[in-house]
């Protein structure tokens, strides 16, 4: 079924102010950004495909691109969107800008900035990323995701598995009072944000950060989260496969077993 124009328009609009946010801001534009644009874009318009979504994508980069003054262009796109968004679709919008700019696993404060003077010219509130975010809240957003995401169910013995890997693992805290302080605060920002860009924002700032045999070890530890409920699902298993393809893991060190096993 064909789009309406006016819909085309305000995918349009928003891929260009989100480009100005993702580019503008470090003059740089990373794939995490430009992929999680796109990702959230074709999540939020279900009568979409993906390819569909793509075209718009890359016609606004190119109009980004040629602009004369990119962020004139910009302003443009905030005050279309302020005529054809609602209350909640431009609370939504606002939402997506932050999380395409914490793709990259940083948020510069122009970038809030940014955000913060959109959300002020709609009348909107301006999403909240928790202050003193760290690796291990990326961490441990990892494993809620893995174990909340294939059933929408954590059971204790997967909360169990989970504290026993970060514990052990190379990101510990000090004490299990801290640690049982960052499950709180990363458990409950996950309920309210649980798109997976935040997912592949905290992976990208994990491999970016540990070294290899870090990175394996947390592996290790997230296929024995996925196991904790007795099944490995095929869910679990992408998610999994794709972090070691994202932090270029042998795959084989983790799911070969020892020779004489």
């Amino acid at each position: 079924m064909p789009h309406l124009p006016e819909e085309r328009a305000a995918l349009y609009e928003f891929a260009l102010l989100a480009l100005s946010l993702a580019h503008g801001i470090d003059d740089h534009l990373s794939a995490f950004e430009l992929e999680s644009l796109s990702d959230r874009l074709y999540r939020h318009h279900p009568g979409w495909t993906q390819r569909e979504v793509h075209d718009v994508v890359q016609d606004a980069l190119h109009t980004y691109t040629a602009a004369p003054d990119r962020w004139e262009r910009a302003r443009q796109a905030c005050v279309r969107l302020a005529q054809t968004l609602g209350p909640s679709g431009r609370q939504q919008a606002l939402d997506d800008l932050l999380q395409i700019a914490r793709a990259d696993g940083l948020v510069l404060e122009a970038e809030k900035q940014f955000v913060a003077k959109i959300a002020s010219f709609w009348h909107a509130a301006a999403p909240h990323l928790p202050e003193g975010w760290t690796l291990l809240h990326d961490l441990v957003y990892l494993n809620l995701a893995l174990a909340l995401g294939a059933d929408e169910d954590l059971t204790a013995r997967e909360m169990a598995t989970i504290r026993q890997a970060v514990a052990s693992g190379p990101l510990a805290p000090l004490d299990q009072e801290s640690l049982s302080v960052v499950i709180r605060e990363t458990l409950q920002f996950y309920t309210n944000h649980r798109e997976g860009v935040t997912r592949e924002a905290a992976a990208n700032r994990l491999g970016n950060a540990l070294a290899p045999e870090q990175r394996t070890t947390i592996l290790a530890s997230l296929i024995e989260v996925a196991n904790a409920d007795d099944r490995f699902l095929d869910t679990e298993e992408d998610f999994i496969n794709g972090l070691v393809m994202a932090w270029d893991v042998d795959p084989g060190v983790l799911y070969d077993p020892p020779e004489g096993a």
